[in-house]
């Protein structure tokens, strides 16, 4: 087993995950050049040289250190020279501090860093969305040497033939709920992409309705969060019999605490409770709650772009971050993936299957009041997106 796990930027993290199968960190600034899959304002925040000193402690600790910098769209700046440069300068700068790892969307920086760093070994973000063998043999071909797998956990066939087929390593994200072949994910990752981007109009903020629109399907129908292909900690072993034993958790903009514990679950291959405390899910997650004062700061001087007096209205009084109205008994999902290994997923109608609403109904628990409550408090906001009277 080896994990790879988001850091908070906090030194107790690298002390908390001490003597676990954790190989390596990975993060990145809020802002930078290029630009990740993630709100600045989502993120712990860290100056460049508390960045520096975590990375030394990191590998000080013998674990190497991935800076994220995996923004699925540049807005075409590849062509200007400046634009190069100021990439080649980011690129020194984390060369420079020993990280081991980058992780891009982009193929033009992949090969990129390639050329100037071969030493860095480059991971393909899961933004790519990898589905077959012949994408990740073309990523490989690049020059990539971590394919990262998400979509594709259920589908065995498919993950058999890409270890066969692949000469690169394959990381797994293991506990991600995204929606199963999301509508709204390249428009989400490009949205996030632009708002961590240094120089870009939106000054670092934005109004992502692909997270509202996200939330609003999973309370409209929980079994959304059965379809998800998450992995539980009891079923790693099911892929590492396939020469699959690289795993990816998240989540960045968890606390540090909790980064911890999901780190000891999966590596300690089990975890009783709520399945739902190993996951990202709304609203406990959800990354439109103040929380701390940079939160604030990108409401506030951003203030043309989205009122935030009716933005915070609507979200901090109406969706619940205290209540989690849905929850999942994880010891109940024992054996759940015998059935995948079985069928072909990806080619079947979710609705004529009807084997995770089964699921659903026999390991899930969900307060319909609260959930009613939430699905409302959305529609709302999600209305309001569209008919702009929220801004």
């Amino acid at each position: 087993m080896r994990l790879s796990i988001p850091t908070s930027w906090d030194s107790r993290l690298i002390t908390g995950v001490a003597g676990l199968p954790v190989t390596d960190v990975y993060g990145k600034l809020a802002r930078d050049v290029v630009g990740g899959a993630r709100y600045p304002y989502w993120l712990p925040h860290v100056s460049g040289a508390g960045a520096v000193s975590h990375i030394k402690q990191a590998r000080a600790a013998g674990i190497a250190f991935n800076y994220v910098i995996n923004a699925t769209c540049l807005g075409g700046e590849e062509k200007n020279p400046e634009y190069r440069q100021s990439v080649i300068e980011l690129l020194d700068w984390i060369n420079d501090q020993g990280v081991e790892i980058i992780t891009v969307s982009s193929v033009w920086l992949l090969r990129l860093a390639k050329e100037l760093y071969p030493r860095l070994r480059v991971a393909t973000s899961a933004f790519q969305q990898v589905r077959s063998l012949e994408k990740a043999k073309q990523f490989e071909a690049l020059g990539a040497d971590i394919i990262t797998i998400q979509d594709a956990n259920r589908d065995f066939r498919l993950l058999e033939s890409l270890r066969q087929g692949l000469a690169c390593d394959i990381q797994m994200v293991v506990n991600n709920s995204c929606i199963f072949n999301c509508p709204f994910e390249y428009a989400h990752g490009n949205t996030m992409s632009h708002s961590s981007q240094t120089g870009h109009r939106n000054n670092g903020y934005v109004v992502d309705t692909a997270v509202f629109a996200c939330a609003n399907t999973k309370f409209a129908d929980p079994v959304e969060l059965i379809r998800s292909r998450w992995i539980r900690p009891e079923d790693l072993k099911i892929y590492e019999d396939i020469g699959l034993d690289h795993f990816k958790l998240v989540d960045r903009n968890m606390p540090t605490d909790r980064l911890i514990e999901i780190t000891k679950a999966y590596a300690a291959r089990r975890w009783e409770g709520d399945f739902l405390d190993l996951v990202v899910f709304p609203p406990r997650d959800f990354p439109l709650k103040l929380g701390t004062p940079h939160r604030l700061k990108y409401f506030v001087k951003n203030w043309r772009q989205a009122n935030p007096l009716k933005l915070l209205s609507r979200v901090t009084s109406k969706v619940s971050e205290s209540v989690d109205p849905i929850s999942i008994d994880n010891r109940a999902l024992d054996g759940f993936l015998e059935h995948f290994r079985k069928i072909d997923c990806a080619a079947m109608d979710c609705d004529l299957c009807g084997y995770c609403r089964d699921v659903a109904d026999r390991v899930m628990t969900v307060d319909d009041t609260v959930v009613r409550e939430q699905l409302k408090a959305y529609d709302e906001i999600r209305h309001n997106l569209t008919d702009g009277k929220i801004f």
